[in-house]
């Protein structure tokens, strides 16, 4: 049974948050992005997923089976051109999902 007041943090298995997401409705929308951090040599995972069931864009971007940073939008502010998108991107470091209201709070740093 899934907590009502389920936390994403920052530092959480990257398994772990994407078994999370799934559980809360979210759907990922785009496909696996990874890239190569030239100075330490890693491959970093982006992931984007947006929740049926929340007001939420989620961007999580994993290294090392981490997640390392996260970056939240609601869907209206996401859905906006690119400035919008750029204006209204919260770095979080921990979302929290009530799945009896069905509201998102988060924390940022």
């Amino acid at each position: 049974m899934l907590n009502p007041k389920a936390r994403i943090t920052i530092g959480m298995d990257r398994t772990t948050a994407v078994g999370l997401i799934g559980r809360l409705s979210g759907k990922e929308f785009t496909p696996k992005v990874e890239f190569a951090n030239t100075e330490a040599g890693n491959m970093t995972t982006r992931l984007f997923y947006q929740f049926v069931n929340y007001d939420a864009v989620l961007v999580l971007d994993c290294k090392d089976g981490k997640v390392f940073q996260m970056i939240y939008w609601t869907k209206n502010n996401f859905g906006g051109d690119k400035q919008q998108q750029n204006k209204t991107a919260r770095k979080v470091a921990a979302l929290k999902f009530d799945s009896v209201m069905y509201q998102v709070t988060f924390e940022l740093f």
